[in-house]
């Protein structure tokens, strides 16, 4: 594996780049501590790094419909709002990700596509804040409201209060994510479900 993909997906999983040492990066998360050697290319087993990964990542997932449209294959994420198409069923996953990816336009914000049964999937990230965020911005404009009204309804003295987590800035608890959809989406409710589709262990 290239050491910059390693890097990445540890940052997803809120592993961070603590110092580096003669030969080595050292990498922490909470109270525990990693090394990962300075190569190019890191074979599996060698390092710690490649351990780390092996922890099951807490995903958000939003879910999609993938289906054959003539020659295309059609993806859709009705809650984001995100309809696009690929030549083929596995394109069309990459081009959910890409949509998805394109949309939040963070260089460090990864999205993941979990293929479901029939036209089921799901699409997630372990980058919570950024994909509620995205969740919120895609929600309110869909509805035609603007910032100023949100605010007005969460009766937020300033724009910052409901702004910060729009930008990704900070991860709503579920009840504030509940007052959040109910400002920016107002009239309608949001269901949350358990994943359809098999984890990994």
């Amino acid at each position: 594996m290239k050491r910059r993909e390693l890097e990445r997906r540890l940052r997803e999983l809120d592993w961070h780049l603590t110092r580096h040492g003669g030969r080595h990066d050292v990498w922490t998360k909470e109270e525990r501590e990693i090394v990962v050697p300075r190569h190019r290319e890191i074979n599996e087993g060698t390092g710690q790094g490649h351990s780390a990964l092996g922890q099951r990542k807490v995903t958000m997932r939003f879910e999609g419909r993938v289906f054959k449209a003539g020659r295309s294959w059609a993806v859709e994420i009705p809650i984001l709002g995100i309809a696009t198409q690929g030549r083929s069923k596995k394109d069309a996953y990459a081009m959910a990700a890409d949509a998805v990816e394109t949309l939040v336009n963070s260089p460090d914000f990864h999205v993941d596509v979990f293929p479901g049964a029939g036209e089921y999937f799901e699409v997630g990230s372990a980058n919570r804040a950024a994909l509620t965020a995205l969740l919120l911005r895609r929600q309110r404009v869909m509805r035609g409201v603007s910032l100023q009204e949100v605010a007005r309804r969460l009766g937020a003295k300033s724009l910052n209060s409901y702004a910060r987590y729009e930008q990704g800035r900070a991860a709503p608890t579920v009840e504030q994510l509940a007052r959040l959809l109910a400002a920016v989406s107002s009239g309608r409710d949001f269901v949350l479900t358990e994943s359809r589709v098999s984890r990994v262990a």
